[in-house]
């Protein structure tokens, strides 16, 4: 019987310890700002969340984001979601599969449509809804990670063909915790 490593968080996009902290501090603060995070959850779309004053907080906070800006407003729209936030647990992925009773948090179908998703309308709402699906804490780093990486590879910026994708880490962290 193989004994498991504890969970380390592997970084693709949020690399800098800074741009960690910067996210953190945001979310954070979001919290206060109730006015403008309601505004963020009632965004139904990317370019809704776009719309919003918390992404361009966001934004200001990071002021080397390397990526479209739409992928900002994403990150931004879905971590306004998040109602409880730690870092140093399981990725997000492992906690889609946690179980609740019997069965996982996120269904394996709803898993696979947030790893197939064909555009970022299609990923904003299936992260969404699996995030409104997770009890108890989300580490919104591995989140927020995750949502950049796969909005790269929808964009045509990413080969989601290497062992080191983020197809392959997502889909890796869920059935080791599945199954």
């Amino acid at each position: 019987m193989a004994i498991k490593e504890p969970y380390r968080a592997i970084y693709n996009n949020l690399y800098s310890e800074n741009s960690r902290q910067a996210i953190l501090i945001w979310w954070k603060e979001l919290e206060a700002r109730k006015g403008e995070r309601s505004e963020l959850r009632r965004a139904d779309s990317p370019i809704a969340a776009a719309m919003c004053k918390a992404t361009y907080r966001l934004q200001n906070v990071l002021p080397y984001w390397n990526h479209e800006p739409e992928i900002l407003a994403i990150v931004a729209g879905i971590l306004s979601t998040v109602t409880s936030s730690l870092s140093t647990i399981e990725s997000f992925p492992m906690q889609m599969a946690s179980k609740n009773g019997e069965k996982p948090c996120v269904s394996e179908s709803r898993f696979q449509k947030i790893i197939k998703s064909h555009d970022l309308p299609e990923l904003y709402l299936q992260t969404r809804r699996a995030v409104k699906l997770i009890e108890g804490p989300i580490n919104i780093l591995s989140l927020a990670d995750g949502i950049i990486s796969f909005s790269e590879i929808i964009l045509g910026k990413e080969i989601p063909s290497s062992k080191k994708s983020v197809t392959y880490q997502w889909a890796n962290d869920y059935y080791s915790k599945l199954l």
